[in-house]
């Protein structure tokens, strides 16, 4: 059970692979406040579930117009 909480957890690099971006840029929006994540030592990571929520917000608000 703990490895499957673990699993859902990505890397900066993962998360920049799967929005076609540079991982730089990840950084940033976190910086920014725009992309929920954690901080485990020196190292950043994001929840999938919060990741897939924040791009249906963002898909939601981009269709309305």
């Amino acid at each position: 059970m703990l490895v499957k909480k673990i699993g859902e957890y990505l890397t900066v690099n993962d998360v920049a692979r799967l929005l076609y971006v540079n991982p730089k840029t990840v950084y940033r929006w976190c910086s920014a406040g725009k992309l929920p994540h954690i901080k485990i030592g020196c190292s950043l990571r994001f929840k999938q579930s919060d990741l897939l929520a924040l791009l249906e917000k963002k898909d939601s608000v981009t269709t309305r117009k």
